[in-house]
Protein backbone atom coordinates (compact mmCIF):
# COMPACT_ATOMS: atom_id res chain seq x y z
CA UNK A 1 0.00 0.00 0.00
CA UNK A 2 1.19 3.48 -0.77
CA UNK A 3 1.10 6.42 1.65
CA UNK A 4 -2.09 7.86 0.17
CA UNK A 5 -3.98 4.61 0.75
CA UNK A 6 -2.62 4.36 4.28
CA UNK A 7 -3.86 7.93 5.06
CA UNK A 8 -7.26 7.13 3.48
CA UNK A 9 -7.63 3.98 5.57
CA UNK A 10 -6.61 5.82 8.74
CA UNK A 11 -9.26 8.52 8.07
CA UNK A 12 -11.93 5.87 7.51
CA UNK A 13 -11.01 3.99 10.70
CA UNK A 14 -10.88 7.19 12.74
CA UNK A 15 -14.26 8.51 11.49
CA UNK A 16 -16.23 5.28 11.16
CA UNK A 17 -18.43 6.31 14.12
CA UNK A 18 -19.85 9.20 12.02
CA UNK A 19 -21.72 6.75 9.78
CA UNK A 20 -23.80 4.83 12.34
CA UNK A 21 -26.02 7.69 13.59
CA UNK A 22 -26.79 8.75 10.02
CA UNK A 23 -27.60 5.17 9.00
CA UNK A 24 -29.84 4.66 12.06
CA UNK A 25 -31.65 7.95 11.39
CA UNK A 26 -32.45 7.14 7.77
CA UNK A 27 -33.32 3.52 8.62
CA UNK A 28 -35.92 4.77 11.09
CA UNK A 29 -37.32 7.24 8.56
CA UNK A 30 -37.38 4.88 5.56
CA UNK A 31 -37.95 1.45 7.07
CA UNK A 32 -34.83 0.10 5.35
CA UNK A 33 -32.49 -2.34 7.04
CA UNK A 34 -30.03 -0.38 9.24
CA UNK A 35 -27.19 -2.75 8.32
CA UNK A 36 -27.72 -2.07 4.62
CA UNK A 37 -27.68 1.68 5.21
CA UNK A 38 -24.59 1.35 7.41
CA UNK A 39 -22.79 -0.46 4.60
CA UNK A 40 -23.87 2.15 2.04
CA UNK A 41 -22.79 4.93 4.43
CA UNK A 42 -19.39 3.31 4.83
CA UNK A 43 -19.01 3.38 1.04
CA UNK A 44 -19.80 7.10 1.18
CA UNK A 45 -17.17 7.53 3.90
CA UNK A 46 -14.62 5.69 1.79
CA UNK A 47 -15.37 7.92 -1.22
CA UNK A 48 -15.04 10.99 0.99
CA UNK A 49 -11.69 9.75 2.31
CA UNK A 50 -10.45 9.23 -1.24
CA UNK A 51 -11.48 12.74 -2.33
CA UNK A 52 -10.41 14.65 0.78
CA UNK A 53 -7.74 17.31 0.42
CA UNK A 54 -6.33 18.10 3.85
CA UNK A 55 -4.72 21.39 2.82
CA UNK A 56 -8.13 23.11 2.56
CA UNK A 57 -8.45 23.38 6.36
CA UNK A 58 -11.89 21.72 6.37
CA UNK A 59 -12.29 19.09 9.09
CA UNK A 60 -12.67 15.65 7.57
CA UNK A 61 -15.86 14.86 9.50
CA UNK A 62 -17.51 18.00 8.06
CA UNK A 63 -16.32 17.00 4.60
CA UNK A 64 -17.45 13.38 4.98
CA UNK A 65 -20.98 13.91 6.33
CA UNK A 66 -22.51 15.11 3.03
CA UNK A 67 -20.85 12.21 1.19
CA UNK A 68 -22.21 9.68 3.69
CA UNK A 69 -25.67 11.26 3.72
CA UNK A 70 -25.71 11.45 -0.07
CA UNK A 71 -24.77 7.78 -0.48
CA UNK A 72 -27.50 6.73 1.97
CA UNK A 73 -30.12 8.98 0.39
CA UNK A 74 -29.34 7.73 -3.11
CA UNK A 75 -29.76 4.18 -1.88
CA UNK A 76 -33.00 4.97 -0.04
CA UNK A 77 -34.48 6.82 -3.00
CA UNK A 78 -33.76 3.84 -5.21
CA UNK A 79 -35.43 1.43 -2.76
CA UNK A 80 -38.36 3.27 -1.18
CA UNK A 81 -41.70 3.83 -2.87
CA UNK A 82 -42.55 7.36 -3.95
CA UNK A 83 -46.26 6.59 -4.03
CA UNK A 84 -47.80 4.40 -1.36
CA UNK A 85 -50.47 2.09 -2.68
CA UNK A 86 -53.57 1.06 -0.77
CA UNK A 87 -52.92 -2.04 1.31
CA UNK A 88 -55.51 -4.00 -0.71
CA UNK A 89 -53.60 -3.28 -3.92
CA UNK A 90 -50.25 -4.04 -2.30
CA UNK A 91 -51.49 -7.45 -1.14
CA UNK A 92 -53.28 -8.35 -4.36
CA UNK A 93 -51.66 -10.49 -7.00
CA UNK A 94 -53.44 -8.56 -9.74
CA UNK A 95 -51.26 -6.55 -12.09
CA UNK A 96 -52.24 -2.89 -11.83
CA UNK A 97 -50.14 -1.52 -14.67
CA UNK A 98 -46.64 -0.11 -14.95
CA UNK A 99 -45.43 2.22 -12.12
CA UNK A 100 -44.15 1.81 -8.60
CA UNK A 101 -45.60 -0.84 -6.32
CA UNK A 102 -44.45 -0.15 -2.78
CA UNK A 103 -45.08 -3.73 -1.70
CA UNK A 104 -42.98 -5.44 -4.33
CA UNK A 105 -40.47 -2.65 -4.97
CA UNK A 106 -41.16 -2.85 -8.70
CA UNK A 107 -41.62 0.07 -11.02
CA UNK A 108 -45.11 0.00 -12.49
CA UNK A 109 -47.60 2.73 -13.39
CA UNK A 110 -50.70 2.65 -11.22
CA UNK A 111 -53.65 3.61 -13.35
CA UNK A 112 -56.08 5.93 -11.57
CA UNK A 113 -59.13 5.24 -13.70
CA UNK A 114 -62.73 4.79 -12.60
CA UNK A 115 -62.31 1.01 -12.64
CA UNK A 116 -59.70 1.05 -9.87
CA UNK A 117 -61.40 3.82 -7.94
CA UNK A 118 -64.76 2.01 -7.86
CA UNK A 119 -63.53 -1.52 -7.03
CA UNK A 120 -65.23 -1.73 -3.64
CA UNK A 121 -69.00 -1.70 -3.32
CA UNK A 122 -69.03 -0.24 0.21
CA UNK A 123 -70.76 3.16 -0.17
CA UNK A 124 -68.77 4.81 2.64
CA UNK A 125 -65.43 3.82 1.11
CA UNK A 126 -66.68 5.05 -2.27
CA UNK A 127 -67.49 8.42 -0.69
CA UNK A 128 -64.09 8.50 1.00
CA UNK A 129 -62.39 7.80 -2.32
CA UNK A 130 -64.34 10.47 -4.14
CA UNK A 131 -63.48 12.97 -1.38
CA UNK A 132 -59.83 11.93 -1.55
CA UNK A 133 -59.85 12.28 -5.34
CA UNK A 134 -61.46 15.73 -5.04
CA UNK A 135 -58.81 16.83 -2.52
CA UNK A 136 -56.04 15.44 -4.73
CA UNK A 137 -57.42 17.29 -7.75
CA UNK A 138 -57.59 20.54 -5.78
CA UNK A 139 -54.03 20.09 -4.52
CA UNK A 140 -52.77 19.49 -8.05
CA UNK A 141 -54.56 22.63 -9.27
CA UNK A 142 -52.77 24.70 -6.61
CA UNK A 143 -49.37 23.65 -7.98
CA UNK A 144 -47.53 25.84 -10.41
CA UNK A 145 -47.26 24.72 -14.02
CA UNK A 146 -43.60 23.84 -13.45
CA UNK A 147 -44.44 21.68 -10.41
CA UNK A 148 -47.24 19.86 -12.28
CA UNK A 149 -44.88 19.21 -15.18
CA UNK A 150 -42.24 17.85 -12.78
CA UNK A 151 -44.79 15.51 -11.19
CA UNK A 152 -45.92 14.30 -14.59
CA UNK A 153 -42.38 13.70 -15.81
CA UNK A 154 -41.13 11.97 -12.64
CA UNK A 155 -44.15 10.00 -11.44
CA UNK A 156 -46.08 9.23 -14.59
CA UNK A 157 -43.25 8.99 -17.10
CA UNK A 158 -40.59 7.65 -14.71
CA UNK A 159 -37.93 10.22 -15.58
CA UNK A 160 -35.24 11.29 -13.14
CA UNK A 161 -36.01 14.21 -10.86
Amino acid sequence: MNRQQIRRNARVEHHIQVVEPLARHYAAKSGQDPDDLLQVGLMGLLRAAEGYEGQREIPFSAFARPHIRGAILHYVLDKVAIIRLQRALQNSNRDVGAGFNAATQQRRLVLLDDYLVSQETDPTSELDRREHLRQLTQALQRLSRQERTALEQVILKGQSL
